[in-house]
């Protein structure tokens, strides 16, 4: 997800919570 600019930031907002919830589970994965 790479941000192109200020109005992408909108929509990458949404993606985010998807993008973060995969963030966490990653480093409990690696443990």
């Amino acid at each position: 997800m790479v941000q192109k600019g200020g109005m992408d930031l909108n929509i990458n907002e949404q993606e985010s919570d998807d993008f973060f919830e995969i963030t966490i589970q990653i480093p409990k994965n690696k443990k």
